[in-house]
């Protein structure tokens, strides 16, 4: 345990462990543990329960056997280091022949010349009226007659009660 750390320094798990935990998550399944005892030659239900729960430790063989179970023949348990290795040791190869990557051809650019800046653009005049419309396009201060004759109604009206 370092000086800093609360948690106890774990070795890191070795393929045994693996296993064992991957055979403990199927104990509870009848069907699982039945098939790998029937897949693996010198190990009983009784010895791999005890396997599972850390009190029985199986020859390196045996053990090469239930790895080839668990793992459904993707993984190899290493006898001399008793780790987990991938059963494909051959990289894998493409089915066809890529193309070559694109290069596009190198074009040169315009320079860009600095000259007088535009000048400022004039100002166009607009209409704020609406042809048919009373008022104007946005709401000003000035209201239609009609609009303001409503509004003081009501102002009279809080006015009298």
């Amino acid at each position: 345990m370092s000086l800093f750390s609360k948690t106890p320094d774990v070795p890191p798990p070795n393929g045994v462990d693996v296993l064992r935990a991957r055979l403990k998550a199927w104990s509870g399944k009848p069907g699982a543990i039945n098939a790998v005892v029937r897949d693996v030659e010198g190990l009983g239900l009784a010895k791999l329960q005890d396997f599972i729960e850390g009190r029985f430790t199986p020859s390196i063989e045996v053990l090469q056997q239930l790895t080839k179970a668990a793992f459904s023949g993707y993984a190899i348990l290493d006898g001399q280091t008793l780790m987990l290795r991938s059963a494909y040791e051959d990289q894998p190869q493409r089915s066809f022949t890529p193309p070559d990557p694109f290069q596009p051809e190198a074009k040169q650019m315009p320079r860009y010349e600095r000259g007088p800046q535009p000048a400022k653009p004039k100002r166009v005049a607009t209409t704020t009226k609406r042809d048919g419309w009373a008022g104007e396009f946005f709401r000003t201060k000035v209201e239609p007659p009609a609009v303001r004759e409503k509004q003081r109604e009501r102002f009279v009206r809080l006015r009298e009660v």
